[in-house]
């Protein structure tokens, strides 16, 4: 089989069989020659189908130009997102949406977009910069130095591989790179500081007056017609909650038999985690890059310049110089030059093969001959030097002996809930065989709502994410194993189902009666206003329309635009009106929310004093608008990449997630 696919598997390996095949056709003759072209025949056509459909199987959520986002990395970065979420108060229904969903996966196709964009731009970082940013990350460090044990500890707590998390640091940095660029770059004109002054610091003189729904007739009653017209048109709006009561059976630690741990089990556990006993030996390195121009691509003589240099650099460090100011001055790692080309506390694996061999190789205190990695030459400084370390059996075994009692308890677990999970899908759409059979009890929730109940089991996340599913709830069918927590689980079932429906319109006349009649008075304020704006634009005098309607003219003068004593809505209206022409009053109208309508003469437009403004607050100034260029035309790149780039979204694999 492996030779059919080595042989079918190419495209151009199935033209030379096809060719094969016509060759023996025309010159074979005879029953053996038609069986063995009957037999080839079908291998091409079998791997050419098979080609066919493995080459079209694309299960992906979404595909940025030839960058696929499948569901394991939409999982992986969904399940954190969830966590996050869930630790900011949201709901479970409110989480599991595929609306949250997808807006998740907008964003993961924008960094892909991003990355695709730096990667061509060629923003890709050093992996010194990668390992430099790894070792100052407090997480991963001990006593303040870099921990590899614990990198990763930390790294198999996440489910990361350390391929993984440097992949996603590249990402992240990527994704950061051309942002920052854009805020760097961005360029801003003396004019264009004037130009924004003179608008902030823009006053503006206005008279007003105000009517409110006190000066309105008296509401008419909201009729029993309109109530119910309302609220056949709203019901959607009234809906009681869907409720739903489970069945479930329960595996959890205290019904597990406590297992009997032997001396002799721990000490052969010892002999066999005898390494992660032991830390490795680790070195403090500094370090003086001195980077090749062109690169992977320079020419013989600039790499011959790069390797003078670094020679000339280590032997000033040999003959006495300070290393510390000789990284901060010649050092092309930004990383670390600026404390002195320290990279703190190294051990096998971290850094790139070359450099890791010399670093190994060194004595105290020495300083290297120029070691040449990807990055370019590096001037190696071997500051302290850590003994591999170890734990004995005895110092060892009560960590031993927990960690096999909590594998035994899992074991037992694993064990017993595989049994419930054959047991439970037998007959699917009931528990108590399931109950019978392992000798469970099976158990209530009681009535609960989609956010949950009231005991830990219905508050649980993964409870209620499963439970009120379409396979639990329209299906009626039994649910896989839900983990509660560290060896405690259950499958579920629905036992009552009380979907959401229109609550009564008794129960909901008066809320409509206050909408509608609100929406009423908000209607007949704001005609009233029109009409009063009408007779001021038709010339009527503003104190004249004041004093008709028994209102007392309020004259403001030198008004900012962060005025607090005054509705922002207000505020707003006045400042978005043009200045007056050829020293006429311009009148409006502000709607200040359902209740309060303002009439305004806008009487006169001053600009704010550019001479005024002080250097420190134009170089502020200057960097406020850099920063909203920057994201403007950030933003204008991220249209545009996505406009060139072809993508596609599949929003029904979201569900499954």
């Amino acid at each position: 089989m492996r030779v059919m696919q080595v042989v079918f598997g190419n495209p151009l390996n199935r033209c030379l069989v096809i060719n094969m095949l016509e060759a023996l056709r025309e010159k074979s003759k005879g029953w053996f020659a038609i069986i063995l072209l009957v037999f080839l025949a079908l291998l091409v056509g079998l791997s050419g189908i098979q080609g066919y459909v493995v080459s079209s199987i694309n299960n992906a959520v979404a595909t940025v130009g030839e960058q696929q986002i499948d569901p394991t990395r939409f999982s992986r970065q969904w399940s954190r997102q969830t966590e996050q979420l869930r630790q900011q108060g949201l709901d479970e229904a409110s989480i599991a949406s595929i609306q949250r969903k997808r807006e998740f996966l907008d964003r993961m196709i924008d960094q892909e977009l991003l990355r695709q964009g730096a990667d061509d731009a060629g923003m890709v970082p050093a992996m010194s910069s990668l390992q430099k940013q790894i070792a100052g990350i407090a997480g991963f460090q001990t006593n303040g130095q870099f921990d590899q044990a614990l990198y990763l500890q930390v790294l198999a707590q996440n489910q990361l591989t350390e391929a993984e998390f440097l992949e996603s640091l590249r990402e992240d940095y990527q994704a950061n790179a051309m942002p920052s660029s854009f805020f760097q770059s961005s360029i801003v004109t003396d004019a264009e500081i004037d130009e924004f002054v003179r608008l902030r610091d823009q006053t503006r003189d206005f008279n007003l007056f105000s009517v409110d729904t006190n000066d309105l007739p008296a509401p008419t009653p909201v009729s029993a017609a309109d109530v119910k017209k309302y609220y056949d048109a709203n019901k959607d709006k009234y809906l009681t909650d869907e409720q739903a009561d489970f069945e479930y059976l329960r595996v959890m630690p205290s019904m597990l038999k406590p297992a009997e741990i032997t001396e002799q089990l721990l000490k052969d556990r010892y002999q066999q985690l005898l390494t992660r006993f032991k830390t490795p030996e680790t070195r403090q390195a500094s370090h003086i890059l001195i980077e090749v121009d062109g690169g992977a691509s320079a020419s013989p003589d600039a790499q011959k310049a790069a390797s003078e240099k670094a020679l000339a650099i280590a032997a000033r460090a040999r003959a006495g110089e300070d290393f510390a100011a000789l990284a901060r001055a010649e050092s092309k790692d930004l990383g670390s030059a600026a404390s002195g080309g320290d990279l703190g506390m190294l051990e096998k694996g971290v850094t790139q093969p070359a450099f890791e061999s010399k670093l190994f190789s060194m004595q105290l205190n020495e300083v290297s001959d120029p070691v040449l990695t990807e990055d370019g030459y590096h001037v190696i400084k071997l500051i302290a030097i850590e003994a591999e370390r170890g734990k004995s059996f005895e110092e060892a075994r009560a960590e031993l002996e927990s960690e096999a009692a909590q594998e035994e308890v899992s074991r037992a677990y694993n064990q017993l809930t595989g049994k419930l999970i054959d047991s439970s899908q037998k007959d699917p759409l009931t528990l108590s065989g399931a109950a019978k059979e392992l000798g469970l009890t099976l158990q209530r929730t009681g009535l609960i709502a989609r956010q949950g109940g009231t005991d830990p089991i219905t508050q649980n996340p993964e409870f209620l994410k499963v439970a009120f599913t379409d396979r639990i709830l329209r299906d009626g069918q039994n649910s896989g194993l839900v983990k509660l927590g560290e060896n405690d689980g259950l499958v579920l079932r629905i036992a009552v189902h009380k979907k959401a429906e229109p609550k009564a319109l008794d129960l909901v006349k008066a809320d409509i009666e206050m909408i509608i009649g609100n929406e009423r008075r908000a209607a007949e304020l704001k005609a009233k206003g029109d009409s009063l704006l009408k007779d001021l634009n038709s010339g009527k005098a503003f104190s004249e329309t004041a004093q008709a309607n028994g209102k007392t003219i309020e004259n403001v003068l030198g008004a900012g635009r962060n005025s607090v004593n005054r509705a922002p809505e207000l505020t707003a209206d006045v400042f978005k009106a043009a200045s007056p022409a050829d020293k006429k009053a311009r009148f409006l109208m502000s709607i200040q929310g359902q209740d309060r309508v303002s009439l305004v003469e806008l009487l006169a437009v001053k600009d704010g004093d550019v001479k005024s403004v002080d250097q420190a607050s134009r170089d502020s100034i200057r960097q406020q608008l850099k920063s909203e260029r920057g994201a403007a035309e950030f933003f204008g790149l991220q249209k545009s990449l996505k406009a060139k780039t072809q993508i596609e979204v599949h929003e029904d694999r979201l569900a499954d997630q």
